[in-house]
């Protein structure tokens, strides 16, 4: 990751941000502590989708699964984490009275994980978006998909390990250019399939 980075201009004194956006995961957040640089702001942000799936789970663990309440609930606040950020979210979390002991667990764990990620600042969608930030990874995500489940995972494609990365290397290699100095001097072999 560092080595990528500094490829990507890390240490530039033309870099004045850095934005990180991941899950609720610690070593994700650990891993972006290191990267400080004098001059250089770092933007965490807790990626957006994985946050309202916190805000659906606590509504169907409290209301039930597939009640109308549990929708209503869901909809609501997921929808104001977007426009107001954490705020209404963690008043809503602190008036709910769950009746079962899932209930309970669902809004302790939401209480917990809320006030950590917004204590650290990673919650504010608002601000994020008014400053052109994304708020959620599945750019990445989908190009993870595009690169490597759909090279690897085609009609009649038969993988094991070793030759799906050893593909998957030679495309990243002929894709990076800066990686291999000049495309021309780039061979990708054609026809493997993957034994």
């Amino acid at each position: 990751l560092r080595v990528l980075a500094n490829e990507s201009g890390w240490g530039h004194p033309a870099l004045h941000t850095v934005v990180a956006i991941g899950d609720g995961s610690p070593w994700i957040w650990n891993r972006m502590a290191s990267f400080t640089h004098p001059g250089v702001k770092r933007v965490e942000i807790l990626d957006y989708i994985h946050a309202s799936q916190h805000v659906w789970d606590v509504s169907k663990a409290v209301f039930g699964a597939e009640s109308l309440d549990a929708y209503i609930w869901g909809e609501r606040y997921s929808d104001l984490l977007k426009e107001q950020g954490p705020d209404p979210l963690l008043k809503a979390l602190d008036l709910l009275q769950p009746e079962t002991a899932e209930g309970c667990a669902a809004v302790t764990n939401a209480r917990e994980y809320f006030k950590l990620h917004t204590a650290a600042g990673r919650m504010d969608y608002p601000g994020f978006i008014a400053g052109g930030l994304p708020i959620a990874s599945g750019i990445v995500e989908a190009g993870c998909n595009s690169v490597v489940c759909q090279r690897t995972k085609g009609a009649g494609k038969r993988w094991r390990r070793l030759g799906a990365q050893a593909v998957l290397n030679l495309r990243c290699f002929r894709l990076s250019p800066s990686r291999c100095g000049s495309l021309s001097r780039c061979h990708i072999i054609t026809g493997l399939d993957g034994r």
